[in-house]
């Protein structure tokens, strides 16, 4: 815990809360850096982790980034996955709408994770 007695600080650096749908959001490593160094370890959130490439994502981590706010990649898939459900399947059994859509966002999540974890110091 800081000294304000808070957590985690939730700081924008090129990134946006929610995906930027015009273009590729870039994080701004260097401005990222300077953050980090002047804070204590393990107080970083990316909050707005979403629409940002795995590579930035894993460089971020690296210069102290601890959570990533992912909810808005989770919330396009489900909607995507579930419209095309709801035009191609027809059913009244609800889970055979559902069972694909929450499939997917299992692999997502595991995908993140992975890629999340994959920093080699």
């Amino acid at each position: 815990m800081s000294i304000s007695g808070a957590d985690l600080l939730a700081i924008s650096v090129g990134n946006l809360h929610g995906v930027n749908i015009e273009s590729q959001e870039i994080i701004n490593l260097e401005l990222l850096s300077e953050i980090a160094s002047g804070i204590p370890a393990n107080f970083l959130t990316l909050h707005g982790g979403s629409g940002i490439s795995l590579e930035q994502i894993v460089k971020a981590i690296g210069l102290g980034i601890v959570k990533i706010n992912i909810n808005t990649d989770l919330r396009l898939k489900y909607l995507s996955v579930l419209r095309q459900q709801l035009s191609s399947v027809n059913s009244e059994k609800v889970y055979e709408y559902l069972t694909p859509v929450i499939n997917e966002l299992k692999e997502i999540v595991k995908l993140k994770i992975h890629g999340f974890s994959s920093i080699s110091s």
